[in-house]
Order: C-alpha cells, then structure tokens, then sequence
C-alpha cells in the first residue's frame, strides 16, 4: 500500500472539485471561469501524474524494472482521459435516468466494458451493502435495548 503525506490531495477530492466547479462555474464570468477550471485541471493532471509515477516506482521496485520520464507521462495522460470519460459517461446515466446524483449502479454499468473491474467494483457495492445493512441492525437493537429498558423502569 502507498502511504501519502497527511497534507496530500487526493484525486478523488480533486476531481469532485473540478465537476463540481464546472457544473456551478457556468453561472460565473467567463474570465473567472477559464481561470479556475484552468488552474484546477492543471492541478489534477499534476495529481494524477504524481499517483501514476509512485505507482509506477513501486511496481518497477518490485519487477526490477525502470519506466522513463515519457512512459509514465503517457500512462498518467491515458489514466487522465480514460477518468474524464468515465465521469461524462457517469453524470449521462444519471441525467438518463432523470437523477441529479450518480449511483453504484451507474458506476457499474460504466464498468461493464472491463471484466474485472466490473467484478472488482460489484464485490465492494456488496460488501458496502453488507456493511450498511451490519449497521443498521446495530443501531436498532441498541434502540430495541433502549426501548426496553425504558418499559422495565416504568
């Protein structure tokens, strides 16, 4: 697992900003607006090369390998792309299905084209389901304890 510095920007955080910026951006003056949607995806391009390049470092450490300058360059600009797609495809299935929020089942159904990331990504919608079903049941029998409790004190 890659460990990151505490003040590091995740892509995840990033990206939202940048869709985020440029769903509300539109409302803003023009100049303002290039600039700032400039600035952030120069900064998330910047984040997405730097991941691409400790993920490359950590995989040629492993393989006793090395990859140029211009080989992790060209993986960070497909990964950048290829997220850029997913994004538009992901606010399409939502907007299709009359939402203004993206679901688990639009990310799968943007999975779909890769085997195993649409394995990858059912097996975590299961287990967050799990999880979520695992919480619930705990937060209604402390309600149930409560509940009881109360009628025995009465």
């Amino acid at each position: 697992m890659i460990r990151f510095p505490p003040n590091f920007v995740t892509l995840a955080q990033l990206w939202r900003k940048s869709r985020c910026f440029q769903l509300v951006g539109s409302k803003l003056p023009h100049s303002k607006m290039s600039v700032d949607t400039d600035e952030t995806h120069q900064r998330l391009k910047a984040a997405v090369h730097y991941t691409v390049g400790r993920l490359c470092q950590k995989v040629g450490e492993e393989h006793r390998r090395e990859f140029s300058r211009q080989v992790v360059a060209a993986i960070a600009e497909t990964a950048f792309r290829q997220c850029d797609v997913f994004a538009k495809d992901l606010e399409a299935f939502a907007r299709h299905a009359k939402r203004s929020t993206v679901n688990a089942e639009d990310v799968k159904l943007v999975a779909r084209r890769s085997t195993a990331l649409s394995i990858y990504i059912q097996n975590k919608s299961e287990e967050l389901t799990q999880e979520q079903r695992d919480l619930k049941k705990k937060s209604t029998g402390k309600r149930k304890s409560r509940d009881t409790e109360e009628d025995s004190r009465e």
